[in-house]
C-alpha cells in the first residue's frame, strides 16, 4: 500500500508528539520540579518546571467547571482543523514560511526574555533576604528606658 505524501508527514508528526510526550512523562518520573542543568553555559539550561499554558493558567481560578472541558475540547478543534488542511494540501506554502520566519525568532526572543526577567527576579529576592537578614543582624540600636532599667535593678518604688 502506498500512503501519500502528506499522510506520511501527519504519521510523522504523530510519531514526534508521542516520542515528546514519552520523554516528557520520563523526565518528570526522573527529576523533581525545580531541577535545572545547564548544557551551554548561559544560554541553554535543562530545566523541570510546569508550564500550564497562559488558557489553563490564567482560567485556573475560573468557578465554573466547564471551563477545562471548554479549553480541552477548543484544543481537539483546532488541532482536527490543522490535520485537515495539512491532510487537503491546504498547509504551507509562502505565508506559512512568512509566519514561521517570524515566529520562531520571536519565541527564541520571548524565552531569552523571560529567563533574564526570572534571573532578575531571583537576584531581586536573594537581595531582599540578605538586606533582612544584615537588619535583623545590626536590630534596633534605641537606648534602654531609664524606668525599666531601675525596676530591673529593683530601684523601683
Amino acid at each position: 500500500m502506498i500512503i501519500p505524501g502528506r499522510l506520511r508527514w501527519l504519521w510523522l508528526t504523530l510519531a514526534i508528539v508521542v516520542i515528546d510526550r514519552a520523554s516528557k512523562a520520563w523526565f518528570e518520573t526522573q527529576t523533581y520540579e525545580g531541577w535545572h542543568r545547564e548544557l551551554v553555559h548561559d544560554f541553554i539550561y535543562l530545566v523541570h518546571s510546569r508550564n500550564p499554558g497562559i488558557a489553563f493558567g490564567v482560567l485556573a481560578d475560573s468557578a465554573s467547571p466547564w471551563t477545562r472541558v471548554f479549553l480541552i475540547g477548543g484544543s481537539i478543534i483546532v488541532i482536527a482543523a490543522l490535520a485537515w488542511l495539512f491532510a487537503a494540501g491546504h498547509a504551507g506554502g509562502t505565508m506559512t514560511a512568512a509566519g514561521l520566519l517570524v515566529a520562531i525568532p520571536a519565541v527564541i526572543a520571548y524565552n531569552q526574555f523571560t529567563a533574564s526577567l526570572r534571573e532578575f527576579g531571583s537576584r531581586m529576592d536573594d537581595f531582599s533576604r540578605e538586606l533582612l537578614n544584615s537588619l535583623e543582624e545590626i536590630g534596633p540600636q534605641s537606648k534602654p528606658d531609664p524606668m525599666e532599667r531601675e525596676a530591673a535593678s529593683g530601684l523601683h518604688r
